[in-house]
């Protein structure tokens, strides 16, 4: 967003933090998942890096509504219930 679509630093964390809520009361009648795309040479540049953190810190605020994960983690525990192993 940030590079394709010319989006600055400030408007790219609001991206993520409205993206968030939304899915957040989405989530109350089936689950989701959202993902957030970062590329450290873009997103990694100071003046960027602040308006990221507060975008993480929202996420990270609400913590005990949502499981933090990685894409491993997943396909481990859908594995797990469907008694799969994923390797």
């Amino acid at each position: 967003m940030i590079v394709a679509r010319q989006m600055d630093a400030r408007d790219f964390a609001d991206l993520i933090v409205d993206n968030f809520d939304e899915m957040l009361l989405q989530s109350k009648s089936q689950p989701l998942v959202m993902g957030i795309a970062l590329h450290p040479y873009i997103v990694g540049q100071p003046y960027r890096l602040r308006h990221l953190r507060r975008a993480l810190q929202h996420i990270v605020r609400k913590k005990k509504s949502v499981w933090l994960t990685t894409p491993g983690k997943i396909c481990d525990f859908v594995s797990r219930k469907s008694g799969t192993d994923h390797d």
